[in-house]
This record gives C-alpha cells, sequence and structure tokens, in this order.
C-alpha cells in the first residue's frame, strides 16, 4: 500500500510512519525542513499554497496528523491550520487518487469539561477554547467535504497521548517531578489516557476497516487513572517523594490565565488549555471504537507509566 502521513516529524505522525513503514508499505511524509524518517520517502512541503502540487505520486490512503495543539495562538492562526488547511489536504488526497483519508482531531473537540459518566462522540459539552472549536469545524470540514469529493473519511479522537520520556505527555510529567510541584488540582481527578502504539493501532483500523466511513471515534487507553496514582507511580519508580507542593484548581487556572496575558503570542509556560487536561476529570466512552472499529488497546497505562519512568534518561 501507498500511503501519506502529514505531520510525520510530530508525536504520533513519526511512530505512525514508522510502523508503516516496518510494516512494509511505501511510505511518503511532507516536511517543512530536510529531515530523514527511517523506512520513509520525504519531500518538501511548507502548506503556504495548493498541498502536494509537486508530488507526483499516486497514494492509496493518506493519514492526516497535522494540527496546532495549543490556545495560545491567535484565532485566524487556529482556524487557518486547525480548519482551512483540513479541507484542502483532503482535496489534494482525492486529486493523489486516495481512497481513504484518515483524520485525527482530538477529544478536545467534543469538549474538556469533566462529566460523572464517560463521554460519548456524540455528546457537545461546549470546548471554551479556541483550539477544541477548531478542532470540532476541523471534523466537520473534511467529514462534509468527504462526502461531496467521494473520498472516505474516518475521524479519529484520541485523548492526551503517552510515549517515550523524550515526547508526549510523560516528559511534561517528569519535568514538573524534577521540582517540589506535586499536584495541580486535588488529585482525585481521572486522566483516560491513550499510549502512543495504540493510536498508531487505531490509525491503521481506520486505514482498512469497512463500514465505519464518516464516523468519529474516541481513542483512549484501557483504564482510567487519577493523578494521585500517576504521581504515586511515577515517584516510586523515580526515587523522589510523593508529598509536594500543591496548587489548587482555581489557584492554577489564574496562573495560567495571567501566563496567557504577558506571553501574548510565544508560548506560555502554562496554559487555560494544559490546566483543563491536568485539573478536571476526563474519561471517555471505548464502546464504538471496540465494537465497530475494533480497536482495544493493549497498554495499560499503571504499566507503561512504571516502565517509562524506569527507562534511564540522559538528562
Amino acid at each position: 500500500m501507498k500511503v501519506l502521513v502529514t505531520g510525520a516529524t510530530g508525536f504520533l505522525g513519526s511512530h505512525l510512519a514508522k510502523r508503516l513503514a516496518k510494516d512494509g508499505h511505501e511510505v511518503f511524509c511532507p516536511v517543512r525542513r530536510e529531515r530523514k524518517i527511517q523506512g520513509c520517502k520525504t519531500f518538501f512541503e511548507d502548506y503556504k499554497g495548493t498541498p502536494f502540487e509537486d508530488f507526483n505520486e499516486n497514494v492509496d490512503v493518506v493519514f492526516n496528523c497535522i494540527g496546532h495543539i495549543s490556545d495560545h495562538l491567535s484565532a485566524k492562526d487556529l482556524w487557518e491550520t486547525n480548519v482551512t488547511l483540513q479541507g484542502k489536504l483532503l482535496e489534494a488526497a482525492k486529486k493523489l487518487g486516495a481512497k481513504r483519508f484518515v483524520h485525527i482531531s482530538s477529544v478536545s473537540a467534543v469538549g474538556l469539561d469533566g462529566k460523572d459518566s464517560p463521554i460519548k462522540e456524540g455528546d457537545d459539552l461546549g470546548t471554551g477554547l479556541g483550539y477544541g472549536d477548531t478542532k470540532r469545524a476541523g471534523e466537520e470540514v473534511v467529514l462534509g467535504l468527504g462526502k461531496k469529493l467521494t473520498i472516505d473519511v474516518v475521524v479519529l479522537r484520541p485523548t492526551l497521548i503517552y510515549g517515550e520520556m523524550k515526547d508526549g505527555a510523560m516528559d511534561k510529567i517528569y519535568k514538573i517531578l524534577k521540582t517540589p510541584l506535586r499536584m495541580i488540582g486535588t488529585g482525585n481527578q481521572v486522566w483516560h489516557m491513550v499510549h502512543v502504539e495504540d493510536v498508531v493501532d487505531a490509525c491503521l483500523l481506520a486505514s482498512s476497516k469497512k463500514g465505519v466511513e464518516f464516523q468519529v471515534f474516541n481513542i483512549v487507553g484501557p483504564d482510567p487513572i487519577t493523578a494521585s496514582e500517576v504521581v504515586k507511580i511515577a515517584c516510586e519508580t523515580l526515587g523522589l517523594k510523593s508529598k509536594g507542593l500543591r496548587i489548587p484548581t482555581g489557584m492554577a487556572f489564574t496562573i495560567a490565565s495571567a501566563c496567557q496575558t504577558l506571553w501574548g503570542r510565544k508560548k506560555p509556560p502554562v496554559s487555560k488549555f494544559t490546566c483543563k487536561l491536568l485539573c478536571l476529570s476526563h474519561e471517555y466512552d471505548q464502546t464504538k471504537a471496540r465494537e465497530q472499529l475494533g480497536f482495544n488497546p493493549k497498554r495499560s497505562f499503571a504499566r507503561e507509566v512504571s516502565l517509562l519512568f524506569s527507562t534511564p534518561r540522559a538528562h
């Protein structure tokens, strides 16, 4: 199979591209700067004009992992990348002969305000953030345009993705634990995270499964876990004290708002989006992905956290 992976230099995209190449597929990766990706063919693309104009290959599937993951950028910048560009990418995929477009969205599209019962794909909690609003709008664009262009679209909504220490959520947690800070919020909030290799599994299923066209799926790990449990496991593995400074939820949001104001369009040390991820409970329903997509995540968060934090670090 010939495939194209956008965002292949990012956390998820790089793992996906490498797995596809390992499985024997011919993988093409557009990149903004010259960079080698193991087993893949790269070509330059800055996404400023019509995507892939100088790319002369036909592909079977496009995996779209590109997007801004932020809430500190201007509304215009977020919309341009997370909405407008997504439509252009789908149109380009059609011209390349792709039969399926696997679109990576986010659970932020349904909203991050915690609720007691697991959040389903059809729920709309209101995002309250520019990032979530644009992810929802981006989904609507590719789903609507896909039907018009007759190219199958499957939307995946991963929750917070973790994996190697050098990337993703685990590195952020490690850096926090190396300070006196131990907790933001009560510690009872539930985090429903997903291992990057499980998300890759979901992408592969979405690329070939019949009967899931124009569907949206929550992609989460097998077991939610409380923030306190994460800190306890990590501290035990790292040989650190589990007790330390705790910042209450209200104070965390106040600090985040101040940081976003002071830093302007630059990336702040903490944002309201980060606070929502860390301070509120988020548990997502897995029924639809399991029954329709055949997705069964294999990697337990509690076990993987222990393995990740026990891996030697160079810093």
